[in-house]
Parts: structure tokens; C-alpha cells; sequence
């Protein structure tokens, strides 16, 4: 796992860089990658 360190020289981009990539870790930990989306239409029955 890489080490993150900031300094005064960061420019914000950089920062948010490094921020976004903890932030898509986080998420990658939290939440399993779903295969299949279990979203199916649902048809209305006709009168």
C-alpha cells in the first residue's frame, strides 16, 4: 500500500487526487462489486 505525505508545495488537484483515490478505496472495501444489476422491468398487466 502506498503512503501518502502532503506538503506545502501540493497544489489542490493534487490533493484532491490523492483524496478521490482514498475515497474509490473506501468504497471498493465497504461495498462488494456487483456482477449483475438485479434491475428488471416490471410489466403492468393490460385490462
Amino acid at each position: 500500500m502506498e503512503r501518502l505525505s502532503f506538503s506545502e508545495t501540493d497544489t489542490f488537484g493534487e490533493v484532491n487526487k490523492a483524496l478521490n483515490m482514498l475515497i474509490d478505496a473506501y468504497n471498493e472495501l465497504i461495498k462488494p462489486p456487483q456482477k449483475k444489476s438485479k434491475k428488471k422491468s416490471k410489466k403492468k398487466g393490460g385490462k
